[in-house]
């Protein structure tokens, strides 16, 4: 046979062509590369492996639905090929791997789900990582904080990994997702008027999760009811932020919860009773949110301020660093706990007037309290 030019340019075009077909049309293929997984000759084999890999979501669960009924040679394969495109760019592809390498592993503990389980752990590390630096380029902060309960008895160094997502965040609701990713950390912080009720949904997909921190946030009553898919939240703090006495039932929910702490909310007293009615072991810390701003210890004439400061409402109402503390609102006053608790029963921008002596001499002044967003 004769071959012109044209024949040759077409036959050229059509081999290249190949690996192309296949990529825009992979139902036509996938059955038949499956097939080929168990192939006598291992180039056909290798070949049909890394067809599948580039193939990629719409390879996932028709090479899933092949392990019920394959040799262990292919079922080896599609471990491979999951693991591979588990650890791809492609989110979407890259979850529904991951999904199907947890079923696998999730077997009667032979072989395979040996191995699918040492992939899955795999694949989780390193989508953690990569999930984690994309979250800190977007303006998110991974640093180190104490911890308690009982993940403490897996950190003997009594610290764990934690995540702040605040002013800086500079990601979308989508970029969120990554959260979902990071199976590591044990506490996250949530901080500024970006966030709303949208940013607790991936929190529940996070398996190591102990501790929450919602600060000067938007989030309401329909984002509380998010939190009660986390089993494993044993410490939750929740301050200025818009949640109400509806908020009670979703905190009721919490399997594991220990600590609560509310401030500057619109929970009311009666909420916090209910709420101590229903859960009596659980330590509730509730406060209305009004903040002074001084530090200091105890002393024979009353509380001795030590720290005042800056920008709060102690420093505005001009007190100094050696006053000491008689009376707030005319309640004596004999160590910090008692300042804190009457000043915790005001609100912000309620008034409160305090007693104080400086230079042996005793004067009053009236404060108009602040927050303790607006003190460093």
């Amino acid at each position: 046979m004769k071959l012109t030019k044209g024949s040759i340019v077409i036959t050229i075009i059509c081999l290249l062509a190949q690996p192309l077909c296949a990529q825009t049309d992979p139902e036509t293929n996938i059955e038949n590369w499956i097939r080929k997984l168990d192939d006598d000759k291992f180039i056909v084999r290798e070949h049909a492996t890394e067809r599948l890999i580039e193939t990629g979501l719409p390879a996932i669960n028709p090479v899933y639905s092949a392990t019920r009924s394959s040799s262990l040679e292919v079922l080896i394969r599609i471990i491979k090929i999951l693991k591979t495109i588990a650890i791809s760019d492609d989110l979407a592809a890259s979850d529904s791997a991951t999904e199907a390498l947890s079923s696998l592993a999730k077997g009667t503990g032979n072989v395979v789900s040996r191995r699918a389980a040492r992939a899955f752990l795999e694949v989780a590390e390193v989508r953690g990582q990569r999930a984690l630096a994309e979250l800190q380029k977007l303006g998110a902060r991974f640093f180190t904080a104490p911890i308690q309960g009982a993940i403490l008895q897996h950190t003997p160094s009594g610290y764990g990994n934690a995540l702040e997502i605040g002013t800086d965040w500079r990601g979308t609701e989508q970029d969120l997702k990554h959260l979902a990713m990071l199976t590591d950390i044990t506490h996250i912080q949530l901080t500024g008027k970006l966030a709303t009720d949208s940013w607790l949904q991936p929190l529940a997909l996070m398996p190591s999760l102990q501790s929450i921190v919602v600060k000067t946030t938007q989030i309401s009553d329909a984002g509380m009811t998010l939190l009660t898919k986390l089993k494993h939240l044993e410490s939750l703090e929740i301050s200025y932020t818009p949640i109400t006495d509806h908020s009670i039932e979703s905190f009721s929910k919490l399997e594991r919860i220990r600590n609560l702490k509310l401030y500057g909310t619109r929970i009311s007293t009666v909420g916090v009773t209910q709420l101590s009615v229903k859960r009596p072991n659980l330590n509730i810390d509730f406060r209305r949110g009004g903040f002074l701003g001084v530090g200091g210890v105890p002393h024979d004439q009353g509380f001795l301020i030590t720290t005042v400061l800056e920008n709060s409402s102690a420093m505005k109402a001009g007190l100094q660093i050696g006053d000491i503390l008689r009376s707030c609102n005319e309640q004596p006053l004999k160590d910090f706990d008692d300042l804190r608790r009457m000043i915790g029963e005001n609100a912000v921008e309620e008034k409160i007037v305090l007693v104080f002596l400086r230079d042996s001499k005793e004067q009053k002044t009236d404060v108009i309290l602040g927050s303790m967003a607006d003190s460093p």
